[in-house]
């Protein structure tokens, strides 16, 4: 009996250890289970292979401690509530304030959101009638792109409307469209979110109009868009500064409507500094949540960065810290 029992052991911490070293059967990520109490320490697998097999979770992504703050040395301090700054080609950790601190997403939400239709929809050139409730929001003063009842656009517009002027409708509009119900949705964006890695975030909705029980952290922010950079679609995206979409109302008339990017690096609102190229993002805004962007650039060498600054005051402060990151990265003249 004895020698039976240490055969089972035995099989079964082989099996084991086959499964964690063999990740050629999937194009997905490895990930393994965090811990979900909401402490940046606990960002760590569990189980007592854990050191063993965290240089697993950190392939391709910029593993952050509370205590590194990384080497960028900035001419003045920020007062935002959370900023980021990695270089994205080699995941280093350029600068980084309060990455887990609990915050509001705003519309930063529906970078979760098009991951989520991503994963899920194969057919981004799906028509979809819009239904009256995609058009009810919680906030009647929430920035819309005008669809109505009965509406017939693509799931791949809806996208453009979402990601480009933040449209809270057409975000709405995609949950419903991909899941039936934005409520069936959002389990998929908290499920989805943590098989990322994202495990301090929680979301109630698709578009990020405030609610108490809707939160994140900017290093799971991070997380979610360091995976969809990966997605060229969601590239060429982002990086419009103005698109025209197009779509039938009810009566089956045609609809062009142009619509302008929130990223007013894109807009030339605010100038690029000339040692970069702003290649997309997204920002977000509500009373709650402050100014947020969420930025991705080159430099002339076709060095990729993240930058991103969350709550900061107002949107003059928001865009003056990005470019005080922005002034650290710059090489200097020689």
């Amino acid at each position: 009996m004895k020698h039976l029992r240490k055969k089972l052991i035995g099989c079964c911490v082989g099996l084991l250890g086959i499964c964690l070293l063999s990740g050629c059967g999937s194009s997905s990520p490895m990930f393994l289970p965090y811990e979900s109490n909401f402490t940046p320490t606990l960002y760590q697998p569990t189980g007592t292979a854990a050191p063993d097999i965290l240089p697993l979770m950190g392939d391709g992504l910029c593993v952050i401690s509370e205590q590194d703050t990384g080497n960028l040395t900035l001419s003045k301090e920020l007062d935002a509530g959370a900023v980021l700054a990695v270089q994205n080609d080699n995941n280093t950790l350029l600068y980084q304030e309060h990455v887990f601190d609990r915050l509001y997403p705003a519309s930063l939400t529906k970078l979760m959101t098009a991951y989520v239709v991503y994963a899920l929809e194969d057919n981004l050139e799906r028509e979809y009638t819009i239904p009256v409730e995609a058009t009810e929001l919680p906030d009647i003063y929430a920035k819309k792109c005008g669809l109505a009842a009965g509406d017939v656009i693509t799931i791949h517009e809806l996208l453009y409307a979402a990601l480009i002027p933040s449209a809270n409708d057409a975000a709405k509009a995609l949950a419903m469209a991909v899941s039936g119900t934005e409520e069936e949705f959002v389990v998929q964006m908290n499920q989805k979110a943590k098989e990322l890695g994202a495990t301090q975030s929680h979301f109630s909705n698709s578009h990020g109009l405030h609610s108490d029980d809707h939160y994140t952290t900017l290093y799971d922010i991070y997380l979610i868009f360091h995976e969809l950079l990966k997605n060229e679609d969601f590239r060429a995206i982002v990086l419009n500064a103005q698109y025209e979409l197009h779509y039938q109302n009810a009566a089956g008339d045609p609809v062009s409507k142009t619509v302008t990017s929130t990223n007013q690096y894109l807009t030339g609102a605010v100038s690029t500094p000339s040692f970069f190229s702003v290649l997309g993002g997204k920002s977000g805004t509500t009373n709650q949540a402050g100014s947020c962007l969420m930025l991705y650039c080159e430099d002339l060498e076709k060095n990729g960065y993240i930058l991103s600054v969350l709550r900061a005051e107002n949107p003059q402060e928001l865009y003056a810290d990005l470019g005080v990151l922005f002034q650290a990265i710059t090489p200097a003249e020689p």
